[in-house]
């Protein structure tokens, strides 16, 4: 008898892997079909070698392991085969590994006279996760310049990266859930480098701040004392205790412009600087809740050049809490030079301060601030503006230019409170709107000389009949990291100009809630609606209107909108 035997064949998939450890001293790649490599001890890419990851790879590390590069690293991915550097545990938790480190020998990133990368260290669509467990950072940078970019950088024990003597380009990237700062420089402007920008990233959940600058640096003469930091079109949501501690020297030039500041908290400020020149410009500070103030600069030297400036123009700050007695939601200090401070076409409502002020000023008696075209309506406070007593003396020199503001806070004490020393210049509010003509209204919710003799006078005649308008070229604004898809839908909103109606279209079905202001920053409309919905304006007259777009991840969007 014949017996039939059967084989049943079954496909066999066989996962390659790659144990790697100590020097990589030859040029060498680490490709898809060696993928995962597993760093089971410390390698280091010496210098003069050249590590190129290819797109896909993943690089998984045993604890307290990590990558050195005294070389150069070529870690590019694309947006579909994203490099990984990760945990080599199955379930995985923040500081399961140590870092990746860029040392004082690694060949620093070079870029074309229009800024587009030409060669040198770089990371590229990579994700960094569960590093930290040394407890610096997931990425440590001492000396040396590599460019990240479209990178994901989270779950560090530590800092996110973190930098020291050094500066580097990060754009179009997410720091997120680090248990230090998203971001860390410290002893920055180091080597050849005299600028840092950092643009087009979402710095999210981080516990220990969003971004920090310490420790300055100053000892390079080929950046001749002028140091440039640029922040622009980050999204900081979330973070805690502060957003954003910029650099803190004398001769350092800031902007800080189209970025969204939202639902940050804890006890520093939102936004702390002390610059000898900067530009807050076109930003969005909304719902944040700290105890530091939401813009908070203290400059105390007498550094600043010629061409130094002051300006805070052109942003919204809307629904945010300061806590504690005497804080601002913004105070602004200028000791020891003769350089004005503007302060412009702001758009300031709905915050709170119960305990302080929406706006404390303090000066040099040879600075001007020029506060005109704000509106401060619909605040909490004790007082919405305040002047506090100038560094130094003199009675003759004019330190306040008040003009062409709506000032309506009913639920403040004081629509502006002056602190300022009897023997010391009078101070003018002229030529703003205070939503009434009346005198006695006018004498109540101004504190001056009349109510305690030991304060100048304020003169507050003559006044505006109607709201000021309060416009900006910033809107709508648009914060352009390719990765914000991520994160918030596509919005369109249309006919623009409209006459009765407009409709709002998102990407996605989730909630969002609509919000829509006057020109003055009074809400005056609210609706949650998914996917799309269409604004009835027949009862609204023809006008500039502003729209806030919210959902569960936070402002998505603001804008313009034009009735005619």
């Amino acid at each position: 008898m014949k017996t039939a035997i059967l084989f049943l064949l079954l496909p066999t998939i066989i996962y390659a892997q790659t144990n790697v450890s100590g020097f990589i001293s030859t040029n060498t790649t680490w490709t898809l079909s060696g993928s995962p490599y597993i760093v089971i001890g410390n390698t280091l890419v010496s210098h003069g070698s050249t590590l190129t990851i290819e797109p896909g790879v993943v690089v998984k590390f045993n604890a307290d392991k990590a990558l050195q590069i005294d070389g150069e690293l070529l870690a590019i991915g694309t947006p579909q085969s994203r490099i990984k550097f990760t945990s080599n545990l199955s379930n995985p938790s923040s500081g399961d590994w140590a870092k990746i480190h860029f040392s004082d020998t690694c060949v620093s990133a070079a870029f074309d006279l229009t800024g587009n990368y030409l060669s040198g260290s770089i990371m590229k669509y990579c994700d960094v996760e569960y590093a930290g467990s040394l407890g610096i950072a997931a990425i440590h940078i001492v000396e040396s310049s590599p460019y990240f970019t479209h990178c994901n950088i989270s779950n560090s024990a530590a800092d996110g990266i973190y930098s020291y003597e050094t500066t580097y380009l990060i754009d179009s990237s997410f720091i997120s859930n680090c248990q230090g700062s998203g971001l860390h420089f410290e002893r920055y402007f180091f080597g050849n480098s005299c600028t840092i920008t950092i643009q087009d990233n979402s710095i999210l959940n981080n516990t220990g701040g969003g971004i920090k600058f310490d420790g300055y640096y100053g000892g390079f003469p080929q950046c001749n004392y002028n140091h440039y930091t640029a922040i622009r079109r980050n999204i900081f949501d979330s973070n805690s205790p502060f957003a954003l501690i910029a650099p803190g020297s004398q001769n350092d030039s800031l902007i800080v412009s189209e970025n969204i500041f939202t639902n940050n908290t804890g006890s520093g400020a939102t936004l702390q600087f002390s610059v000898t020149t900067y530009l807050i410009e076109c930003n969005q500070f909304i719902n944040n809740n700290t105890s530091g103030g939401i813009i908070f600069s203290n400059y105390g030297d007498n550094y600043a050049a010629a061409t130094s400036s002051f300006h805070i123009r052109n942003n919204i700050f809307r629904g945010n809490t300061v806590s504690g007695n005497n804080k601002s939601i913004i105070h602004l200090t200028n000791n020891g030079n003769d350089k004005d401070i503007t302060i412009s076409n702001n758009l300031i409502s709905n915050n709170s301060s119960p305990s302080g002020q929406i706006c404390s000023f303090t000066s040099s008696i040879t600075c001007i601030f020029q506060i005109h075209d704000n509106s401060f309506i619909g605040n909490t406070s004790k007082a919405t503006v305040e002047m506090l007593p100038p560094n130094g003396t003199g009675s003759s020199y004019t330190y306040l230019s008040m003009t062409n503001n709506n000032l309506v806070n009913p639920n403040s004490q004081y629509e502006f409170k002056n602190s300022v020393p009897y023997g010391s210049p009078n101070l003018t509010v002229s030529n703003n709107y205070w939503g009434t003509t009346s005198t006695q209204h006018l004498d109540a919710v101004i504190y001056d000389f009349f109510d305690l003799a030991n304060q100048s006078v304020v003169y507050y005649q003559p006044l505006l009949d109607n709201a000021v308008t309060i416009d900006t070229s910033c809107f709508p604004l648009t914060v352009s990291t390719n990765n914000i898809t991520k994160q918030f839908p596509t919005v369109n909103v249309y006919p623009n100009p409209f006459t009765n109606q407009f409709t709002v279209q998102l990407s996605d079905n989730g909630q969002t809630t609509i919000l829509l202001y006057n020109f003055v920053g009074q809400q005056l409309w609210q609706q949650t609606f998914t996917n799309s919905t269409t604004i009835n304006t027949e009862q609204l007259a023809d006008g500039i209107y502003f729209y806030e777009l919210r959902n569960d991840k936070g402002v998505i969007k603001t804008g313009k909108v034009v009735k005619q």
